[in-house]
């Protein structure tokens, strides 16, 4: 038997409504909340039965032409194009490619974008594996090949699909690729024809590259970072996206707003008189003059302006505990604030080395048991991705309690916290800025070291930031913390 190409209505599509002549279909892609409709009137009896059949998908383009050649004549057929194309733009299309042996793969939409291109693989050319393309086992247990740049996927039902894909991690011509995976030049053929209609495999140059490879845009795109955009962004994957709450009605709980403390060493830090606030500078100097600071004062930072800058850029202000959010002095994501800060404390006078976290509640410092070797480890990488010619004096590691997010949004969750952390940073810059402190945002850390230092599980809570602080060089601006308050330091 030739392979066949087989139309069939996706999962998410139904009909909804149907009269002699019309009938209306619901679907949109899977696990997309917008379900579009689309009615088609006028339809002859054999038009209406080519339609219908799609729901069986056991019948390709040539198929369903046939039957309504046979039932209402050659001039039905432009009808059933239009009515088939208006169907494909919607989505409400897959195509599941028989074999010999059965469905060997089915190429499903994931965006409303998709077009399926025809005879795009030349005999002559060899093929290989997009260096963006990647497998893995989806929620409902199907292997699935897919790729970022493109708006299908590939789901895999036969063993010498498989077998083709791993061919195809070298380049390989369609009849290479047959051989390898006992297929036919046919079957193969129609394969590598849904593969690339994935974004899953590019044809090769005869200097051996790859679009992938050589496109100016493209080119320049690592795998991670192209794939974590598209997965965060809506157009290319039909996810759960947004504020689903999908995890919580899977039965997993939500995180309270604060951690338990984390230690009975507690540091009480000075609350700064915020009615001191007209003697600083203007918002204006303040914005103008902010920069990356990297030379320190001949004195290290002290305590009080330490709890200074905590107070006035990641305090709490104001609880919601009905909704489980909170107001601090920067914006985040629905009010949630995942965050936490660790201060690693190497020159603080006042305050001894070691490793904090910060209550943002209560406005204090909880000193954890670290391992001193890991302090100065960690210190000195953001001393040197920081370049700077001085010992490091305080750096503020942020990081996010993960679950805090998931637990309400879907695809855009680690986006989210990207975002929040960003506005941390300028919030950071700008309290240090008026303050007359330096202050330096990094730009990576290592997350497990940082769960060494803190006692955190990886994937429950772990560094997303760090941020470098120390004092400003000769002269700086008081800080707004009370006399009285700075002469016990």
């Amino acid at each position: 038997m030739s392979p066949r190409l087989a139309l069939r209505l996706s999962s998410t599509t139904t009909f909804e409504a149907e009269a002699s002549d019309e009938i209306t279909l619901v679907g949109g892609l899977e696990g997309a909340a917008w379900r579009p409709r689309v009615t088609l009137k006028q339809l002859t009896p054999g038009l209406m039965k080519a339609i219908k059949g799609l729901a069986a998908g056991d019948k390709s383009v040539s198929e369903l032409s046939a039957s309504v050649i046979a039932s209402d004549g050659f001039a039905a057929i432009g009808k059933l194009r239009v009515f088939l194309k208006k169907i494909e733009e919607h989505a409400f299309i897959q195509y599941d490619l028989f074999l010999d042996d059965g469905l060997a793969l089915s190429l499903v939409p994931v965006s409303l974008s998709f077009r399926r291109a025809e005879k795009l693989i030349d005999p002559t050319t060899k093929y290989v594996l997009s260096r963006f393309s990647y497998e893995r086992r989806d929620e409902a247990g199907r292997l699935v090949v897919a790729s970022p740049t493109s708006h299908a996927v590939v789901y895999v039902q036969q063993p010498k699909i498989a077998l083709a894909l791993f061919k195809l991690g070298q380049p390989a011509s369609v009849e290479e690729v047959a051989v390898a995976a006992g297929m036919d030049l046919e079957s193969a053929t129609f394969a590598l024809e849904a593969l690339a209609n994935a974004g899953a495999i590019e044809a090769v140059s005869e200097a051996g590259t790859t679009r992938a490879d050589t496109d100016p845009a493209l080119g320049q795109w690592a795998f991670a970072d192209l794939l974590f955009h598209t997965s965060s962004r809506l157009g290319r994957h039909s996810n759960p996206f947004g504020a689903t709450q999908r995890n919580a009605a899977r039965g997993f709980s939500g995180l309270p707003i604060l951690k338990s403390k984390m230690s009975d060493q507690i540091t009480q830090l000075p609350r700064p008189d915020m009615e001191l606030r007209s003697q600083g500078p203007s918002f204006s100097d303040v914005l103008e003059n902010r920069r990356t600071v990297r030379t320190y004062g001949d004195k290290p930072i002290t305590l009080d302006q330490l709890g200074e800058f905590l107070y006035r850029s990641a305090r709490i202000k104001k609880v919601v505990e009905a909704g489980g959010v909170t107001w601090r002095p920067s914006p985040g994501g629905g009010g949630i604030h995942e965050t936490e800060l660790y201060p690693i404390v190497m020159g603080c006078e006042g305050l001894g080395v070691g490793a904090y976290h910060y209550n943002p509640m209560d406005h204090t410092l909880e000193r954890l048991a670290a391992n001193e070797g890991d302090l100065y480890k960690v210190i000195e990488m953001a001393r040197m991705a920081a370049m700077l010619d001085q010992p490091a004096q305080v750096l503020l590691v942020i990081a996010a309690r993960f679950q805090r997010i998931q637990n309400k949004y879907d695809s855009v969750g680690y986006s989210v916290m990207m975002k929040n952390i960003g506005a941390l940073y300028q919030t950071m810059y700008l309290v240090a800025e008026s303050m007359g402190l330096a202050g330096c945002a990094l730009g990576g850390g290592d997350s497990d070291l940082f769960t060494k230092i803190s006692g955190t599980d990886y994937y429950a809570e772990t560094s997303i930031g760090e941020f470098l602080l120390g004092s400003g060089p000769d002269p700086r601006p008081a800080p707004l913390t009370p006399p009285a308050r700075m002469a016990r330091s």
